[in-house]
This record gives C-alpha cells, sequence and structure tokens, in this order.
C-alpha cells in the first residue's frame, strides 16, 4: 500500500486552514476600525434625527459650501429601480435641523414634504 502522499497531504491541507483563519482574521481586524487620513475627521452623526417614516440611510453627500447634509433614505424601496417611498433629506450641518425632506412622487419628480419650513427663513 502506498500511503505516503495522503500523509504529506495532510500537514500541509492543516497549514493551509491555518493560514486561511489567519488571514481571514486579519482582514476582519482591518475592517473594524476606519482608517482617517489628514486633513480630513470622521465624525459619528447622532445630531440628525431622521423625519418620521425614514429608515435605511444609503446616500450622503455635502453641499460645496459645507453647510448642508443631504441624505437618502431607502425606506425598504424595491432595489430593481421600480420606485417606491424613499426620501431624499436635507440637514443643516451646524444645527443638525432638517431644512427640507423630499419625497419623489410616482411622476419622478421631487415634492417637497418639509414640515419644518420656518428653518428656511433662518439661513443666513
Amino acid at each position: 500500500m502506498n500511503s505516503g502522499p495522503k500523509l504529506l497531504s495532510l500537514p500541509i491541507l492543516a497549514v493551509a486552514l491555518c493560514a486561511g483563519a489567519a488571514l481571514l482574521l486579519r482582514a476582519k481586524q482591518a475592517l473594524a476600525a476606519p482608517v482617517v487620513i489628514p486633513p480630513y475627521t470622521l465624525t459619528t452623526l447622532t445630531k440628525f434625527v431622521p423625519p418620521t417614516g425614514a429608515t435605511q440611510p444609503d446616500d450622503l453627500a455635502v453641499s460645496s459650501d459645507g453647510a448642508d447634509l443631504w441624505v437618502g433614505y431607502g425606506n425598504g424601496v424595491d432595489t430593481t429601480g421600480k420606485g417606491g417611498p424613499s426620501n431624499a433629506v436635507e440637514y443643516d450641518i451646524s444645527s443638525g435641523k432638517v431644512v427640507r425632506n423630499q419625497h419623489p412622487g410616482s411622476s419622478g419628480r421631487a415634492q417637497d414634504r418639509s414640515d419644518n419650513e420656518s428653518n428656511l427663513g433662518d439661513r443666513e
């Protein structure tokens, strides 16, 4: 009986499995902590409260003057492009207040659904 190749392949398999597990663990550790490169900073968005019914934040954009943050909320809509009740919410970065809450209508045009119209007059 020739058992040489089988005996040799078991240690190689064990080493390969250990090396693969070590790589996966190291990759998971690398993903655990975000890295910020100066001059940029990382801030947790705690003061931005979504409007009623706005869930699953997705896309983020900052205005060119750095005053406003736009957040797209998916609200569980179909991901194949069929549309649904999503929101595009504009926040004042300094105060965290909602400036505008847009909800695309069935025609595809954005309809303003802001309950906070007075914020527009407070802006400088």
